[in-house]
């Protein structure tokens, strides 16, 4: 369940040179960054400015065991509204994969998050 300060996101995967981000002037994530880009609307709802920091809650499932943790993560700029149709972000290719091997229920040294219990 969310509390009243969290939202539910949408994370794509970018890289350097994403033609999609570059027609909006916000392509400006580096490769092992750790920072996102929002939509405007989630931008808004998260009441979150570029440069500021932001709280991502990851979860995994295994054997009926659920965990999570935080990962803080800058916000390095916004897409306008017109570009998605809900609540997105885009990080890079490396800290998505990061997250995945999490999810997976391995250790993740770089963003600090542990090896599934049991």
């Amino acid at each position: 369940m969310l509390s009243e300060d969290e939202s539910l996101v949408t994370l794509f995967s970018t890289s350097k040179g994403d033609p999609i981000l570059q027609q909006y002037g916000v392509d400006s994530l580096e490769p092992g960054e750790r920072a996102i880009l929002l939509s405007q609307s989630a931008a808004q709802q998260l009441h979150v400015k570029v440069g500021g920091e932001l709280s991502l809650t990851v979860f995994r499932r295994r054997d009926g065991i659920d965990e999570s943790h935080r990962i803080m993560v800058k916000l390095k700029g916004i897409v306008p509204s017109q570009s998605d149709a809900g609540r997105s972000g885009y990080a890079n290719a490396q800290l998505l994969s990061q997250i995945e091997q999490y999810v997976r229920g391995y250790a993740v040294s770089e963003l600090g998050l542990p090896a599934m219990a049991g």
